[in-house]
């Protein structure tokens, strides 16, 4: 049982989807899927509240099918992805309701709503207030509308209307007409107690108007500047809304800055409400107190790992480090190469200190390996392991769950917080934790997990990097463990503290009380079921694409005329021809689309469609990309830089080998010019006599050489003499030949 787990039964109407899960009364809140998808009904019913047993029995009627439901793909979308494929009145839709129900957008008022005692009394105190909206029902609905989808803000986006059109008009330039919206009348003067005309002239807010405070941001970011809105105002000012004169004077010519008349400019005002708009409050934060300072004083923080766990899968941590050991080059076999030191991505279970899930890799570290990692983490393990000749045992590693909370850093390691949207919408992970840089104590279980895999695995086979003394080798020099190697030797040390670490002070009474077990695998085994309800599971075919896609790096690929083009090399698909891609590249142009990408192969990407279907793009196996099939992206990069290099001396080569063949051209051109020297010049502007006659005249010739080269390879082959006529020297052919003419 998890969240977006659907129930369908075609025969009894039965059509719901669990949104929201109260573990401690063992209920659940469903909605009713026919009435959210009925384009007739606007409004947006709460959910209906079951207990476990009612929705077991629902679940196990006969006819019943089990599936995951499928959120509207724009859930996840970023601003960027809205604005490229909707336009900018859907993030003004959503602000604007985002705005009027913020207070309520939290999961506090979820449960209570859906579980408690409800939030009338708190509806009540909005309306009071003298907030736009007067009536409860346009709360509730709203409030609705968000627990539907999956308790995320673009649950407010207008995507029931993706087919219609809008007529909003965006002022872009200064040539459009740029109507100055807002008040007419002027503030209210006290002393006449009347309308005062206003007396600004200045002009509305264009789109280059914002560009340039996107620049003006990354200004500040870049240059470290200290930030003050006031002095952000007169950078703005000094930089945008002056003009530079070339002013002709006895001295010479001078520059001279003049700023723009007020008809040409913004007024404060605006600058200061648009820049709150554009740039978010977090951003600003940084730029005042310092991104260290700020996820040192102003991040939360967690006191202890396992406050609020409430079971195994709950919650996970993700760390990475380098390695203490360098790893044999695999690929040339010539000498004891080494690839360097890789770096290690562990996902570790608060609850039980389960290893769920690893990555290795030469990157980072960043959010790619981080991402794989995650992906291991979820899914069944049986697979992996046997790649690297490991046969895992029934529940030996009984980890294939999504969390319902991730740990992370939020630092220059990883850069998630971009994912928290996708992540929630996509997987319900409903809470990404960031903690602070250089703060191991709030992810103290991961962390320690490093320290003993170092000290007491790594630290001891060749290669490893502690305790060098000067007089020995470097430890490149003694790797002899591959990166396949590394592999086993990880996933053996996490079978190992799987399954035989002690974790008694874990458990609780029930646990004491039913004799689970130490280890942290007994822990998850005997919690999974009473504290997690099963936990979220990557079951289905599905699910493992779903996990996939949240994880995987997304990028621009372009259709072209007869093949998809990513990052140097050609993809083609089925799919591409059905829906006449190529034939729309061809007459309308190059177009980008989205595509899901791994550095662990490039021989496939992935394409998710409008309808929430996942469409692989595979390697065209043609001249072109044939040698990078069945290739890492890393190995991929490197050959193709390899290339470079190799095609840039290879131009050098063939500029020293041309120049030095034109001079021989040259020369010999003068050896013939020399050669008919004295013969007397022609100046016949005809064709010449007796071209066919001299042509046959070399012909013979040229057949008398073959011939002559021909007996010259034979000769002396035979052990006996041969007693065959010699044939006679090209010097004695009958001279009459050349004087056929």
């Amino acid at each position: 049982m998890y969240e977006g787990l659907q129930i369908v039964n075609q025969n009894e109407g039965i059509n719901y989807f669990i949104c929201a899960i109260d573990k401690w009364s063992d209920r659940v809140a469903v909605i009713d899927v026919n009435h959210l998808e009925n384009p007739k009904n606007n409004n947006v019913k709460k959910p209906k509240i079951w207990t476990f047993d009612t929705f077991n029995s629902f679940k196990n009627r006969k006819g019943t099918e089990i599936q995951r439901y499928v959120m509207p793909i724009e859930l996840d979308m970023t601003d960027l992805q809205i604005l490229k494929k909707r336009n900018q009145t859907w993030i003004d839709f959503r602000e604007k309701r985002v705005k009027k129900i913020k207070s309520l957008l939290n999961d506090e008022c979820v449960n209570e709503y859906l579980f408690g005692d409800g939030i009338a009394e708190k509806i009540e105190q909005l309306i009071e207030q003298g907030h736009e909206w007067k009536s409860e029902g346009a709360f509730y609905n709203a409030f609705n509308k968000y627990i539907a989808f999956g308790c995320v803000e673009n649950a407010f986006l207008p995507f029931g209307f993706k087919n219609c059109g809008s007529n909003y008009h965006h002022v872009i330039t200064l040539k459009d007409a740029n109507i100055k919206r807002g008040r007419k009348s002027g503030k209210l003067d006290k002393q006449s107690k009347g309308r005062q005309k206003t007396v600004s002239k200045h002009r509305g807010v264009t789109d280059v108007d914002k560009q340039n405070m996107f620049r003006l941001y990354s200004y500040f970011k870049r240059h470290n500047l200290r930030y003050k809105p006031a002095y952000a105002l007169r950078v703005y000012q000094r930089e945008f809304e002056v003009v530079i004169e070339v002013v002709e004077t006895p001295n010479g010519t001078i520059e001279c800055v003049r700023a723009l008349p007020p008809e040409e400019c913004i007024s404060d005002g605006m600058f200061y409400r648009h820049w709150r708009i554009l740039i978010k409050h977090e951003d600003l934060m940084r730029l005042k107190y310092g991104d260290i300072a700020y996820d040192k004083d102003w991040k939360p923080r967690f006191e202890r790992a396992r406050d609020g766990v409430i079971g195994p899968s709950f919650r996970y941590e993700i760390d990475a480090t380098i390695a203490d050991i360098y790893i044999r080059y695999s690929y040339d076999t010539t000498g004891r190469w080494s690839v360097g030191r890789p770096v290690i991505y562990f996902v570790v279970d608060v609850y039980t200190t389960m290893i769920v899930g690893y990555y290795i890799g030469f990157h980072g570290p960043d959010w790619i390996g981080a991402s794989e990692a995650m992906v291991n983490a979820c899914l069944p393990k049986a697979e992996h392991c046997a790649k690297y000749g490991i046969t895992l045992k029934e529940n030996e590693w009984p980890c294939f769950h999504i969390p319902s909370q991730l740990t992370a850093d939020n630092g220059s390691e990883y850069s998630l917080k971009h994912l928290e949207p996708m992540l929630k919408a996509n997987l319900r992970l409903r809470t990404v934790n960031f903690v602070p840089v250089y703060r191991g104590d709030c992810k103290s279980i991961v962390e320690r997990r490093f320290g003993i895999v170092q000290d007491m695995t790594i630290n001891f086979v060749a290669g490893a990097t502690v305790d060098l003394k000067r007089e020995e080798q470097h430890p490149s020099n003694k790797a002899i463990y591959t990166i396949d190697a590394l592999h086993s030797i990880i996933i053996k040390d996490i079978l190992h503290h799987n399954n035989t670490s002690n974790r008694v002070h874990l458990l609780n009474k029930r646990d004491a009380k039913n004799s689970i077990g130490f280890t942290p695998r007994e822990l998850w085994l005997g919690n999974i079921d009473e504290e997690m309800n099963g936990g979220n599971p990557v079951l289905t075919e599905y699910d493992r694409m779903h996990v996939r896609w949240a994880f995987l790096l997304k990028d621009q690929a372009s259709v072209r005329d007869g093949s998809i083009h990513f990052r140097g090399l050609e993809y083609d698909s089925g799919y591409a021809h059905e829906q006449k891609w190529y034939i729309r590249a061809k007459q309308h142009g190059v177009f980008k689309i989205t595509v899901g990408w791994t550095r662990a192969s490039g021989n496939f990407l992935i394409f998710r469609t409008d309808d929430g279907s996942y469409v692989e793009l595979t390697l065209k196996r043609d001249d072109h990309c044939e040698r990078f099939a069945d290739e890492s992206w890393d190995m991929i990069f490197h050959r193709l830089y390899e290339e470079l290099q190799e095609s840039y001396g290879l131009g050098q080569i063939e500029r020293d080998e041309r120049i030095k063949k034109e001079h021989e051209l040259k020369k010999l051109t003068a050896q013939q010019f020399e050669a008919m020297r004295d013969a007397p010049e022609n100046t016949r502007r005809s064709i010449q006599p007796g071209i066919r006659a001299r042509q046959n005249i070399q012909r013979q010739i040229d057949m008398l050489e073959v011939s002559s080269n021909i007996q010259g390879a034979f000769k002396g082959s035979s052990p006996s003499q041969s007693t065959t006529k010699q044939p006679q020297k090209t010097s004695d052919i009958d001279r009459s030949l050349y004087d056929a003419d």
